[in-house]
């Protein structure tokens, strides 16, 4: 009886080592497989980190694009208004 008592006993042993083995490579298996969708999800996130600096790049040069405009439509106007002040003083003296 004694004897039986021991091999229950290493047998259930055995098994519950293999048992913590199978957990220990399952959570192995599930880390790798987290670390290939992690790079994944970095990709993604690099490309969205571009994309999002190209637009940002793009809205700079357009917001600068409309300022150069801005300030040469302002000096226009004000050479423009320059000349009609020296028309308008010609016909005075003349």
């Amino acid at each position: 009886m004694n004897v039986q008592k021991k091999k229950t006993k290493k047998a259930a042993a055995a098994a519950a080592e293999e048992e913590e083995e199978e957990e220990e490579e399952e959570e192995e298996e599930k880390d790798e497989e987290e670390e290939e969708e992690g790079g994944v999800e970095e990709e993604e996130e690099e490309e969205d980190k571009k994309k999002k600096k190209k637009k940002k790049k793009k809205k700079k040069k357009k917001k600068k694009k409309k300022k150069k405009k801005r300030k040469k439509r302002k000096k226009s106007e004000k050479k423009l208004k320059t000349n009609k002040e020296v028309v308008y003083l010609l016909k005075d003296i003349e």
